[in-house]
């Protein structure tokens, strides 16, 4: 049921939140950028996130976050599951600031998966940095328009009100707890 209330069905044209499923475009983003030169894996992330420069890492001997680390799961940090939906209102300016403030880590970079949303986060301001451009429109029209994908995208303004696939706690327009441009990678809408 697309919405109860009025007993609509969910139908082809059908819109939902696809949340972490997003990752699989923003790896893809950078693995495309990685062959067009733009961004190498084995990269220091903080070249492209320069607020990470100053982070305290857990020992002395740690090394720096890599992109690879970062797509792989593998940088270090705490396990976030729930925290990139509280993170959905987070503006440009809040999101620098976390950044700027160091985030905790569980352990040394490289040394371990643990799932982690900030990391594909940092993929998405990396993805930005190198092209100049916002991480929403370079996934638009590295994959989601050469793909055909023209009912997907990360802005819920452009969703109709009738298409929506999904409500936690009342009436809500898709992707309308999307999280803004810097941490876009976790938050797109597409259909199915």
């Amino acid at each position: 049921m697309q919405d109860i209330a009025s007993g609509r069905s969910v139908d082809v044209d059908t819109v939902f939140r696809i949340a972490s499923m997003t990752k699989a475009f923003t790896a893809l983003t950078v693995l495309s950028l990685r062959d067009g030169g733009l961004i190498r894996l084995d990269a220091a992330a903080e070249d492209s996130v320069p607020e990470m420069r100053a982070w305290p890492y857990p020992t002395q001997d740690s090394p720096r976050i890599r992109v690879r680390d970062l797509l792989h799961h593998n940088a270090g940090f705490i396990s976030d599951d729930p925290w990139g939906d509280r993170q959905n209102p987070m503006t440009e300016a809040d999101f620098r600031a976390l950044l700027h403030a160091g985030v905790p880590f569980s352990r040394p970079p490289g040394t371990a998966m643990e799932y982690s949303n900030l990391g594909y986060a940092l993929l998405g301001r990396i993805v930005a940095s190198v092209t100049g451009r916002p991480f929403a429109e370079v996934v638009a029209d590295t994959l989601l328009r050469p793909l055909g994908m023209t009912a997907s995208g990360f802005e819920p303004g452009e969703v109709p009100a009738d298409k929506g696939g999904w409500a936690t706690d009342g009436p809500r327009r898709p992707g309308s707890e999307n999280l803004t441009c810097p941490m876009a990678p976790s938050a797109p809408w597409m259909t199915c």
